[in-house]
């Protein structure tokens, strides 16, 4: 404006520029201090002297320079994009140009070919579909403002280059099972050229991975640890993705058969009932080699063979004590344990374990006398004994009679010849033949019901 002109010349003369005929253009460079509006003042002067009052004014925007393209939405370093959908912005409005061409340049003379498109809004997007081949590829692109100022020049144009690459990569599969094991764990190992990461499935009973469901990606550096689950076939199916996102289409596969093991066998680990005892409590622990999980049955019985007839428990894990509250009378007991391991398969042949609680007072034997052992007479290896029974009481009862050899270097008895005597009422004398007697020395034992006292053993030379 007018306004903004300084004041004439004869009052403000540096301002202005010398005086000049009326019919000579005013040539004007480049104004200094960078790009801006710019206003034009001019004061006519007529031949009388005349000065115009106030100045007729021109006004522009001086712009030397076109902004830079910025672009948004790129592909990644490494990409196995096949087409572009790339952002294209600017702070002014103008036009821009780009090209797409392999390698890591921008060729000016293409770029300069190149069919100029406007930029109408923040969304102005170039859509361009790659060529097939894989390799370097490089985005130029650059910008003409209304001005008619070009990007590249002196800025040179916005470009951006990445690899393509549509190749998927291929799994390695390493320190995998033997090809027939009975070891349920899997710890594999998982490598390929440019694998970042990969997903996994393991079916059973199949040898193809068509219906493998997978799970999410691992990172490659984390070892592939799994339980295979139950007996039979199994195959293992990867799939690797490599740093332009490619995923494997037919994975990679190993297939091997899990069988199962022998049955566990579980065993009392520790505080195991001793005998005799008087405790009513116990807290074991239960264990063994592939023992997961336990059942138990307890039996009143000295004989019992934890099969016929025993009514087993519900399995519990080994991790739990198991506990017994024996509130029962006293006498033999029988526990009865059946193990089973992570393939389900359950202890064949249970593992017995036998105590005998005593917990009233201990029985006196009595210090009486039932009677007197004596020989006979002996005809070859046949000995003939007399069984007398002394004591006043002579009910019907039977009575254990052994003749055992003596070791000649330990003394201890051996070679025993048992036979049991039923004695009806009031029978005082019984006579019983042991054959297979030989030279040596032997000693007669008698044992009466308990209670009923006692026979003084007879030893004898032969």
């Amino acid at each position: 404006a007018a306004s903004q002109c300084p004041r004439p010349p004869q009052f403000e003369p540096q301002a202005w520029s010398p005086p000049q005929t009326a019919a000579t253009p005013i040539q004007l460079a480049v104004v200094a201090l960078g790009d801006g509006p710019r206003t034009l003042c001019v004061i006519a002067t007529d031949e009388a002297g005349n000065q115009q009052d106030p100045p007729s004014t021109l006004s522009w925007v001086q712009d030397t320079t076109a902004n830079a393209l910025r672009f948004s939405g790129l592909p990644s370093a490494i990409s196995n994009a096949k087409s572009l959908n790339v952002g294209v912005a600017a702070d002014e409005a103008g036009t821009y140009r780009y090209i797409v061409q392999s390698g890591n340049t921008c060729s000016a003379t293409n770029l300069a070919n190149a069919l100029k498109r406007a930029i109408t809004t923040n969304t102005t997007k170039i859509i361009y579909n790659m060529p097939l081949a894989d390799g370097t590829y490089t985005l130029c692109a650059s910008f003409t403002d209304t001005a008619g100022n070009e990007q590249n020049n002196p800025a040179g144009p916005t470009s951006y280059t990445w690899q393509k690459d549509t190749v998927a990569p291929i799994a390695i599969l390493s320190e995998t099972p033997p090809k027939e094991t009975t070891e349920q764990g899997v710890n594999a190992k998982v490598s390929g050229n440019d694998v970042i990461d990969y997903q996994w499935s393991i079916i059973g009973g199949v040898v193809s991975c068509s219906s493998a469901v997978y799970g999410a990606f691992s990172p490659v550096a984390t070892r592939l640890v799994v339980n295979a689950g139950g007996p039979g076939i199994k195959i293992l199916c990867i799939k690797a993705r490599d740093t332009a996102g490619n995923v494997q289409t037919s994975p990679s596969t190993y297939q091997w058969t899990l069988k199962a093991p022998q049955p566990p066998i579980a065993i009392i680990e520790s505080s195991a009932p001793f005998s005799p005892t008087g405790n009513t409590t116990w807290s074991m622990v239960i264990g063994g080699v592939r023992v997961v999980s336990s059942q138990q049955a307890l039996i009143y019985s000295q004989t019992s063979n934890c099969t016929t007839g025993v009514t087993y428990g519900a399995f519990t894990a080994v991790g739990s004590p198991l506990r017994i509250n024996d509130g029962a009378a006293d006498g033999f007991r029988t526990l009865c344990l059946r193990g089973r391991d992570t393939f389900g398969s359950v202890q064949l042949s249970p593992t017995i374990h036998r105590w005998l609680k005593i917990t009233g007072a201990p029985l006196a034997e009595s210090p009486a006398v039932f009677g007197t052992v004596t020989r006979g007479a002996a005809a070859g290896t046949t000995q003939n004994l007399i069984l007398s029974r002394t004591s006043p009481e002579k009910p019907a009862e039977n009575v254990s009679v052994k003749v055992c050899q003596l070791a000649p270097a330990t003394g201890r008895v051996t070679n025993c010849k048992t036979a049991v005597v039923a004695l009806a009422v009031n029978v005082a004398n019984k006579n019983l033949n042991f054959t297979g007697i030989t030279g040596g020395n032997w000693v007669i034992i008698v044992l009466p019901p308990q209670g009923r006292g006692r026979v003084e053993p007879l030893a004898f030379k032969k």
